[in-house]
This record gives structure tokens, sequence and C-alpha cells, in this order.
């Protein structure tokens, strides 16, 4: 048996490695700079870096931006090229990346239906994987549409038609990699506002 004695810091999120490795040698980081563009002004942290922080939370177990001050900062500021940001920045990070919704108003029953479609980041989510190699150019998928309802009670959830609060986002697939995300309102089924062929 051998004992091998190191410099590096012990942490509990070491598979993290791996993930940050993958995240800059496929080339979705730079995509994401790419992509996004610059935050402007003395910022500090740049989109992909927002995006990594934001995977960090995810991977390292937690459930919200805060976790990253209470319980992760430390062991994440051990991953080789990560700067780990504030809850702060981060949630004022992804608040930029956000759009404003729209509202149809079905014009027989004068039901208001809210819509959020993000253009830039559904075109992210397809250039990430075409960066990956997951999608191919010039090559044929078949696209799949459905809605899930998702059970929530915060303010602004409409009833659906479970019988429930909510909302009822729409997500386009190709062999179960999303392609494209819109939010909608609970009360909008997935037949409203959709163009048929």
């Amino acid at each position: 048996m051998y004992i091998t004695k190191s410099a590096e810091k012990i942490t509990p999120f070491g598979g993290i490695n791996f993930c940050f490795n993958s995240y800059h040698q496929s080339g979705l980081a730079g995509l994401v700079a790419e992509h996004l563009g610059d935050r402007g002004g003395a910022t500090g942290f740049s989109y992909s870096e927002i995006l990594g922080n934001l995977m960090g939370v995810f991977f390292g177990g937690g459930d919200c931006a805060e976790d990253l001050a209470e319980h992760l900062s430390d062991p994440l500021s051990h991953v080789k090229g990560m700067a780990v940001c504030s809850p702060d920045t981060l949630l004022r990070g992804v608040k930029e990346l956000s759009c404003p919704s729209t509202e149809l108003v079905n014009s027989d029953s004068g039901v208001t239906h809210p819509f959020n479609i993000n253009p830039t980041l559904n075109g992210l989510m397809v250039k990430a994987l075409r960066v990956t190699g997951q999608l191919e150019e010039g090559k044929s998928y078949d696209l799949d549409y459905d809605n899930q309802v998702i059970p929530t009670e915060k303010w602004d959830a409409a009833t659906t038609y479970k019988k429930c609060t909510g909302y009822q986002p729409g997500i386009g697939s190709i062999d179960n990699m999303p392609v494209y995300i819109e939010g909608r309102g609970g009360n909008s089924q997935a037949k409203y506002a959709r163009k048929t062929p």
C-alpha cells in the first residue's frame, strides 16, 4: 500500500471537476460567452460563469441560490477554473437573461393566457446540442411537443385542467433533448394558440 500526500484541498464535491472540465472542453462555456455576449459594466462575472455557478448549485445538491453562500462556497472554490459568485450576483445574472411575458386574450371567452418565450435561450439550447454533436446540421429530425402541468401555489398560478393551480409550460424536444421551451399559464392548454399545418 502506498500513501500519497497532497497539498490540494479535499472537497466532498470532487466529481464536479469532471462536470466543469466537460463544460469547458466541449465548447459549451465558449458558446455561452459568444451567444449571450458581455454582461457589460463592472459586473465581475460573465454569463458563462453565472451558468457555471448555477450548475454548481444543482450538482452540489443545492436547492436555491443561497446555498452558494451557506453550504457550497468553500467546496466549489476548490474546483479548478471556477470563480464562485455571491447568491445575489447569481440571481442578478439569471434575471438579466429573462424576458417579459406576453398576454393573449381569447376572443371568445375573454380569458387571458400568459406566454413567456425566450428566443435567446431557446437558440442557445439548439446551438449547445450542435456544439456537443448531439444534433447535426443538414439532418432531418422529428420534433415532439408536449405540455406539462406543474402544480404551484405562486401568486400568478392559474387553475389547470387537472383542477390544481400551477403552470403548463410547453417543451419541444428531439430524441428527448430539449430544443424549445415556452412558459404558459396553467389555464393555457396545449392546443391553445398552437399553429397546426
